[in-house]
């Protein structure tokens, strides 16, 4: 009876936990279905992103995991449009949205967080790329300004308000989504988007910031709960960690505020003034400003200069005696700014100084004479006069009786040392150098923890747009490149002597000193085996080349020098060689490939030649080869054998074969008699001139001459001068005319470029296009002188006196330009020039390339260009040109009409050429006209525009403005 009733009392137990069992199941499920919250997921780069595969990262994701920490919540990511996410919240479809902005409307209709997410600012961005002149919150320059902006996001109300508020006008597209956003942008649909700056900008650039706010986490209106939870993380997340929001932004949309500045009009105009600003700074402050033996420089130099840097300014340091002269040399203009004040602005009105944001902090040490001891008040303090630290801390721990004022920081020291002043006071930077100097080993500091402060840049009261300037450069610089340049100046101080350790550390000292002593014979030997390993390890960096093992340049110089004796009153050789078109195996092969090929090449040159000559590698696909000419022909044997011998390289590549690249080669060579007076370093110089004398002209070999090393200082001199030439107006526009023979009246002009340089005189066209040609420079010059025909036609456009069509010669070096048209059109625009007015001028070589060629053609034409080929007749192609390019004038080259034509051939061309430009509807013209026969023939033929002597020769603006006239 009582097993019976044991066994019934286990089972009513089992059946009475399956029921609770099951009646928490409900809840458990419950629970875990409360946790998961549905989160609308619009599209945002930087702020909200995802892969086709389901993952997520962004500024939004991270923050909402941080809340997760809190709340327990499990997300379901729901993508769709911006506009979408707000109607699935209002219908119970979603759960909560970020990135909301507050609003009357939004409070009605959804229930807000508490506490913001982070404070967001509405901007306007452009392509990176676009030609337009916009400048920082230039809004009247915005007029007519096509936006696009998201659907639903609030910035289409927030942009028509800010465009009303300036009164000017723009029209607004709206987007389902930030993609189709973005390719708007791309095709020009829109000229600039409107959105938040928690976005990133992928080849976007800001010109515009307006409309500040907090943005919040919203919700369904009366879903309390969901809202208490999410407030309650948020509090948690603040005191934990209250730069969270900020690591998250440095994280994503770093890269939004670098780059280049975003200047105002009136910034951009006064660094446009002033290319240089003079600074002055605390004088002989170790490490942060101090003279090297050659130039001031130091921490608080170069950190100016790289601001300054930021924003296209040199900054010019201006010596003083003391940091009060350089605060009295700014408030007389002297100098522009200040580059160590003390971030504090009150201190700044007092001084009559206003002050940037502090771009570095700075940490003040206590540095006293290790022997003293006394009462603060009872101290003699040195220190330097016009510092704030004498107002905010001096003064109050120490008798304003026992101060003593010096001129730099370095004295202040100088002073305890010997005894003059008890303390004195400087930031952590000076006091790792001069401490470290055995002369102040008898001195120590003290770290004031409660003295640490910013350094600032003061500028004069009523220079508020050098602040400006300085304020964004500021806040645009890499914090990363401070610390490099603090760095670099403090290194000094990681250097610890022997000395100063042992009178730091005396016990310790002694006790290493002992060990020391007992392991010296060890150490030695030790010692003798490890230098002879370090030194073949220093010796491998300095003189080996590691990628091919052979040796460098150095050692290319240093075994030739020691060698020379051998070889005196020999002739000697050096050949300088490097792969052609090396950089095209990189791009086609890879980096990988491009390696083994310099190896396989420096590995075959030591074989062939390493014991007879000297060989190395001097830089990435350049070979230097030294050799005695004790034979004829040697030379050519070598280079003809190194192309026969390293001519193929083979090679396997992911499995896809053999492969085989032809190696070509250029040769530079240089030879002379092994002399005392003759320098190795001259004649690998000279090895390297014929090189790329050979590289140029497509020889593939140039040996060495007096003339090429001429030529080449003269194209040198050419392009040193070019650049500073254009900014200083060197370079004049010229006009031809041309003219209608049947009546003799000008109908155009052709505009030359002329260059009186200041210090060489005048030089020929002849001379400096073709180095234009070969730099790229010929590009900016064509545009120069595209813009001062633009001015002279506005001028006359504008006093309603006569104009002619101008043509302007392009170079085939614009054609691969990107950006060639849209400069062309901003140009033209800029100035409003009629489009019938402006000629391009193409030489006939351009169009060796047809299909590119054509394709720009029908660009340009496209744009209201009208074109014209020069030289036609000079080139080989000019029939097939004919066929594929749809030109307006053809000018006849000038060699068709000089010298002389006893069969009368060059008339016949002539002739049949203007036939078929009539025929297909060009004008025609001819240019070298210089006799009246040659006119009266061309008259015959049909042709009846000429250019050349017999009717005028260039001539300055003003004379053609007058022919004109």
């Amino acid at each position: 009876m009582n097993i019976r009733n044991g066994k019934i009392n286990i089972f009513g137990m089992l059946g009475v936990a399956a029921a609770v069992l099951l009646l928490l199941l409900p809840a458990v499920q419950l629970h875990a279905e409360e946790n998961r919250v549905r989160v609308g997921y619009f599209i945002m780069p930087g702020y909200q992103e995802s892969t086709e595969g389901g993952s997520h990262w962004g500024f939004g994701y991270d923050y909402l995991q941080e809340i997760a920490k809190y709340t327990g919540w499990k997300y379901e990511f729901v993508e769709t449009s911006w506009a979408e996410c707000l109607e699935m919240l209002d219908n119970g479809e979603l759960d909560i949205v970020t990135y909301a902005k507050d609003s009357p409307e939004d409070r009605q209709r959804f229930e807000f967080s508490k506490y913001p997410m982070g404070m967001t600012s509405s901007v306007l961005t452009i392509r990176s790329g676009a030609t337009g002149f916009y400048y920082y919150n230039d809004f009247a320059n915005f007029d007519g300004m096509k936006i696009g902006a998201v659907r639903g996001s609030g910035l289409a109300e927030e942009v028509r308000q800010l465009f009303k508020e300036y009164d000017i006008s723009m029209s607004l597209q709206l987007f389902n989504t930030e993609k189709e956003l973005q390719e708007a942008l791309s095709t020009k649909t829109i000229d600039a988007i409107a959105a938040g700056n928690h976005r990133r900008l992928d080849n976007e650039k800001i010109i515009a910031t307006f409309n500040a706010a907090p943005f919040y986490v919203i919700t369904q209106r009366g879903n309390k709960s969901i809202m208490a939870q999410f407030d309650y993380a948020m509090e948690e997340i603040m005191l934990a960690d209250p730069y969270f929001e900020k690591e998250l932004y440095d994280k994503y949309f770093e890269e939004n505020v670098a780059g280049k500045v975003a200047l105002t009009r009136e910034e951009k105009a006064y660094v446009d003034e002033h290319k240089t600003v003079r600074m002055a700074a605390s004088p002989d402050s170790k490490a942060m400003c101090y003279y090297d033996g050659s130039k001031y420089t130091g921490i608080t130099i170069d950190s100016i200069k790289a601001l300054g840097r930021e924003v296209g300014m040199e900054v010019e340091y201006v010596e003083t005696k003391s940091y009060k002269e350089s605060l009295e040399l700014l408030n007389k203009g002297e100098v522009d700014l200040v580059g160590d004040f003390y971030t504090n602005y009150g201190w700044g009105e007092k001084n009559e100084v206003i002050l940037t944001a502090p771009y570095m902090e700075e940490q003040y040490i206590e540095v006293r004479r290790k022997s003293k001891e006394m009462p603060k008040r009872e101290m003699k303090v040195a220190t330097c006069e016009n510092f704030f630290f004498n107002t905010a801390y001096i003064s109050e721990y120490y008798s304003k009786d026992n101060i003593a004022y010096y001129d730099t920081e370095t004295e202040c020291v100088n002073a305890v040392r010997r005894g003059d002043a008890d303390v004195t006071f400087v930031n952590q930077y000076t006091a790792k150098i001069l401490l470290k100097d055995n002369k102040n080993l008898k001195l120590k500091t003290y770290i004031l923890y409660d003295a640490d402060h910013g350094l600032s840049i003061a500028v004069a009261e009523d220079n508020k747009l050098l602040c400006s300037i300085f304020n964004k450069a500021i806040s645009n610089l890499d914090s990363n490149e401070i610390m490099q340049i603090t760095e670099k100046h403090t290194q000094e101080s990681e250097q610890v002597s022997l000395l100063s350790y042992i009178y730091a550390n005396p016990v310790q000292s002694i006790v290493i000193l002992c060990v020391a002593f007992g392991m010296l014979v060890f150490i030695l030997l030790y010692f003798i085996m490890v230098k002879r390993r370090y030194n073949k390890h220093i010796y491998e960096l300095a003189y080996r080349d590691k990628l091919t093992g052979l040796g460098n340049i150095y050692s290319f110089e240093d075994t030739i020098e020691k060698r020379w004796l051998e070889h005196r009153g020999k002739e000697v050789f050096i050949i300088s060689m490097d792969i052609s078109h090396f950089a095209t195996i990189n791009e086609t092969y890879g980096r990988g490939i491009g390696d083994y090929t310099i190896s396989y090449v420096g590995r075959r040159l030591n074989e062939l030649y390493g014991e007879e000559g000297i060989i190395a590698r001097s830089k990435v696909d350049n070979f230097l080869i030294f050799g005695v000419a004790d034979r004829e022909g040697k030379i050519s044997e070598w280079m003809n054998a190194i192309k026969q011998e390293i001519g193929i390289l083979v090679f396997e590549e992911g499995g896809m074969g053999r492969n085989e690249i032809t190696i070509n080669y250029n040769f530079g060579v240089t030879i002379a008699q092994c002399t005392r007076s003759t320098l190795v370093k001259t004649l690998i110089d000279h090895a390297e001139m014929a090189r790329k004398a050979a590289k140029r002209g497509n020889a593939h070999l140039c040996y060495f001459n007096e003339e090429m090393e001429q030529q080449l200082l003269r194209e040198k001199t050419i392009e040193d001068c070019m650049g500073g030439a254009l900014a200083l107006g060197e370079f004049q526009v010229y006009y031809q005319p041309k003219y209608c023979m049947a009546d003799n009246e000008i109908v155009g002009a052709e505009a030359l470029v002329r260059w009186q340089n200041k210090d060489y005189g005048f030089m020929s066209p002849a001379e400096f296009i073709p180095i234009f040609e070969k730099n790229g420079f010929i590009v900016e010059l064509d545009f120069y002188v595209m813009e001062q025909v633009y001015k002279m036609l506005q001028g006359r456009l504008e006093r309603g006196e006569k104009t002619v069509r101008i043509s302007i010669n392009q170079s085939r070096l614009h054609f691969a330009q990107k950006n060639y048209i849209e400069r062309l059109n901003e140009l033209r625009d800029k100035y409003g020039i009629p489009r019938e007015l402006i000629e391009l001028e193409l030489t006939e070589s351009i169009f060796a390339h047809m299909k590119d060629i054509s394709e720009m053609v029908d660009k340009l034409k496209a744009n209201g260009y009208y074109l014209s080929v020069d030289d036609f007749g000079a080139g080989y192609s000019s029939l097939n040109m004919l066929k594929e390019i749809s030109i307006d004038t053809l000018k006849i080259d000038k060699d068709f009409l000089s010298g002389e034509d006893k069969s009368g051939r060059y008339q016949k061309v002539i002739q049949k050429v203007v036939e078929l430009a009539n025929d297909l509807n060009m004008d025609i013209i001819c240019e070298g006209v210089e006799r009246e026969e040659q006119a009266e023939f061309l008259q015959s033929i049909g042709c009846m525009y000429a250019q050349g002597y017999l009717y005028a020769k260039p001539m300055a603006e003003d004379d053609f403005l007058q022919l004109l006239t």
